[in-house]
Formats: structure tokens, C-alpha cells, sequence
């Protein structure tokens, strides 16, 4: 039995409320959240008997599972605490890593965890589908490409939070209808993230708003310039933060200028959109646009494509 005697009683009340502190160490929501996470996945995994798997492959599927249950015990989950959004992460700064990255490490496949957190550190899983070393330590180790997503945990933030920041986008486009009409301009808003979620959640879905002006200056092919001016809504469809979004976006359109030949009219846009973040906080984005307004030369009807940068 290890210990010390002390001789002033006030020393050792002292130590005595220092080990209370240290037996009861308090234990953060997330850890607990993440830890729940992995042990309903292990439980699924060792109780799908249904694979067509040969002895070699359940043998390795084991050592697997057994490495999955040293990393939850271990409890040394990586933290993103590079981005204003929760995401999964491969290898975070400290070095700590995800379930999937520790599971391949431990499997002796180290140079592929270092790749792919050079390259993706912040995909989900099911996003690497196309990454051919990895199909291959997935079939080798006894796991489908859904399995291995389904150990990694939602990232997103609490339940029914919403969050505003400003944003901003240079676009150009190419319609084509009655007339030609070739546009460039910028957009202007705030964007809302919101989630939809619960702590169970294996693949969390978030939604996101934009509430946007937008200004373009358009060539039409048969009157000249025109200056166009819309208030756009935009929906997201489906996507994950810090990833990639699809999108429903419209709203009504007004074109103003100083002469009869483009002329004054009111209409509208509508259309479907698809986002991709290349960079931090910079997103590629294409639409597809339909809009139509009323003009003293007639109803100007168009469709085409939209393609921009936004942050």
C-alpha cells in the first residue's frame, strides 16, 4: 500500500480534498457524446454476422474491432479547433486521431492515414469512397465503405442552433432564351447555419440559409446593358458543414436603367445551385437559373448557368 503520513492535520484535509478532485475528474459532454457514439457502433460491428467475408477477412475484421475497443477506452478523440463549425478531422494538432485513423494506424498502415490527413482532413468517410488504397484496407480488414462511415461521429453544433455571419460572392453567367444575356456581379447577405440533429445521430444533416442583394450588370444581345438588381433566398437541400451544399435559391428581380431600350421590368429568378468549400471558408459555386421579367421590348425569358466564388 503506497501513501504518506502527515503530521498537521490541516496538511492532510488539504491532500485529502486534492484526491477527492482527482478520483472525480469531471468528464466533458463531448467526450461522453462521442464515446456513446462508438460503443453503439462496436456493439452493430461485432453483431453483423451476415458478410461474405473469407476466414483471413473475419480475422482481421476482429483485430480491428479489438483496436476499436483500446481507442475507446483510451478516449483521446481529436478536437477541430480550427473552424467556426464543428467537422470531423482526421489527425488534429495535438496529434490525437479519429476512430478510422487510429484503426488504419494500428493496423500498420500508417502512410495512408498521413495521406489522407494532408489531403482530406476534414472529409467524412463516405466522401473517400473514390481513394483506392483505402477500398483496398477496407476489404483486406473485413469492412464495408458504410460500416467505416458509420464509426465516425456527426460533427455539427447543438440541437436547433442557428448562427448568422455575413456573406459575399462574385458570379458571372450565361443565359440563354428570347434573347442572349451575359452577366457579372456580386452578392451580398448573411447566412444562416442551422442543425437537425439529436446525439444519436450516426450522419447528422444540417441546413443552411442565405438571405442575399444581388447586382449584375447584363449585355443582352439585342438592346445593350442593362443593370439588374434581385433579393435572393436560398435553401439548402442537403450537405454537410464545411463540405458541400445543395441548394434552392430565387426571388424577385427588378432591372433598372435610363433609357427605353433595355427598359424598366420586374420578375423574377429561380434555380438549383451546388457548392463545394475550396479553400477555408471559400466556396465554388454552379447554378442552374431560370428568370423572367416583364420589359417595355417584351417578356425577357432566359435559363442557364451561374458560376461564382463566395465566403
Amino acid at each position: 500500500m503506497y501513501g504518506c503520513r502527515m503530521k498537521r492535520p490541516l496538511t492532510f484535509l488539504l491532500a485529502l480534498l486534492c484526491c477527492s478532485c482527482a478520483d472525480a475528474p469531471e468528464h466533458d459532454p463531448e467526450v461522453e457524446r462521442v464515446r456513446a457514439h462508438l460503443e453503439r457502433v462496436e456493439r452493430d460491428l461485432w453483431s453483423n454476422s451476415q458478410l461474405d467475408l473469407t476466414p483471413e477477412q473475419w480475422a482481421a475484421r476482429e483485430s480491428v474491432l479489438e483496436d476499436l475497443r483500446r481507442y475507446i477506452e483510451a478516449e483521446a478523440y481529436p478536437i477541430n479547433d480550427r473552424h467556426d463549425r464543428m467537422t470531423p478531422i482526421f489527425i488534429d494538432p495535438l496529434g490525437n486521431r479519429c476512430a478510422m485513423a487510429a484503426l488504419i494506424e494500428a493496423s500498420g498502415h500508417g502512410e495512408l492515414v498521413q495521406r489522407v490527413a494532408r489531403d482530406h482532413n476534414l472529409a467524412y468517410i463516405d466522401d473517400l469512397g473514390g481513394d483506392a488504397e483505402l477500398r483496398d484496407w477496407l476489404q483486406s480488414f473485413g469492412l464495408t465503405l458504410d460500416e467505416a462511415a458509420t464509426i465516425q461521429p456527426g460533427y455539427t453544433p447543438p440541437p436547433d442552433s442557428m448562427t448568422w455571419d455575413w456573406t459575399a460572392g462574385v458570379l458571372g453567367s450565361a443565359l440563354f432564351g428570347n434573347t442572349t444575356a451575359l452577366s457579372g456581379g456580386v452578392r451580398v447577405g448573411a447566412r444562416g447555419i442551422a442543425t437537425n440533429m439529436d446525439d444519436a445521430c450516426d450522419h447528422c444533416v444540417y441546413r443552411s440559409m442565405a438571405l442575399m442583394l444581388e447586382g449584375m450588370r447584363t449585355s443582352l444581345s439585342d438592346v445593350g446593358a442593362t443593370s439588374q438588381f434581385a433579393a435572393l433566398i436560398s435553401r439548402t437541400v442537403d450537405g454537410r458543414p464545411n463540405q458541400h451544399e445543395v441548394y434552392i435559391i430565387g426571388g424577385p428581380q427588378i432591372s433598372l436603367d435610363e433609357n427605353d431600350e433595355p427598359g424598366t421590368g420586374f420578375g423574377g429568378k429561380l434555380g438549383v445551385g451546388y457548392t463545394k468549400m475550396i479553400l477555408p471558408n471559400g466556396w465554388l459555386f454552379g447554378e442552374f437559373m431560370a428568370s423572367a421579367r416583364n420589359a417595355p421590348k417584351g417578356a425577357r425569358v432566359h435559363a442557364g448557368l451561374e458560376l461564382g466564388l463566395r465566403w
